[in-house]
């Protein structure tokens, strides 16, 4: 079993332009971004995967 962590919500004024500066790709997540690794978990291409957080951040937590 994997899970995905799509990373943070978008809550308050000002919150999206300061998170974006941080993200290295320099740009919000889509569905896009986030739909072909949430289908390979679901693959059984995936079935050797256990107990992984795959963040999926733009490399937001490289920081």
């Amino acid at each position: 079993m994997g899970c995905v962590d799509p990373s943070r919500w978008l809550t308050r004024p000002g919150f999206e332009e300061k998170l974006t500066a941080r993200i290295p790709l320099g740009r919000l997540g889509v569905t896009n971004d986030v739909a072909p690794a949430v289908a390979f978990l679901l693959s059984v291409d995936s079935g050797f995967i256990t107990g992984h957080v795959l963040a999926i951040d733009g490399g937001y937590t490289i920081h």
